[in-house]
């Protein structure tokens, strides 16, 4: 995973999870634009909340799911690069006219790491995982 961030040269890399954060935090090239994001309630755990801000230390915004989690998370991040912003992530309402949106350039780049299970490619993504960790310790 190390390496496929540090291959990333341009564009807009969205993560979901505090360990892909810190790898991103870590590894990621400065021409990118990152943003992590937050789908968890923190249930007032003190670890999960440092671990969370920690992970976002070179992270461009910070963007939970939630007006609530935002206006939890924005004195965490007061004075550091990280920003953190709100953007809902659903429609209010169904609008009633639909766009075929033929007219327009619409680019969506979205960054998955997709894993077939297979017991090499298993055993192959743990011991990968398993370096991350330690280089992620130094």
């Amino acid at each position: 995973m190390i390496d496929a961030i540090k291959n990333i040269d341009s564009g807009i890399v969205i993560s979901t999870r505090i360990e892909h954060n810190k790898l991103l935090s870590k590894y990621g090239n400065k021409n990118l634009i990152t943003i992590a994001q937050e789908h968890t309630y923190h249930n007032e755990n003190e670890k999960y909340i440092k671990d969370l801000v920690e992970s976002c230390k070179n992270i461009d915004y910070f963007m939970p799911v939630s007006q609530m989690l935002t206006d939890f998370y924005k004195k965490y991040f007061e004075g550091t690069k990280t920003n953190c912003v709100f953007i809902p992530h659903s429609l209010d309402y169904i609008p009633r006219e639909v766009s075929a949106l033929e007219s327009k350039k619409i680019i969506s780049q979205t960054l998955t790491a997709v894993f077939s299970l297979t017991k090499e490619s298993l055993i192959n993504s743990l011991k990968s995982n398993e370096k991350d960790k330690k280089e992620l310790s130094k």
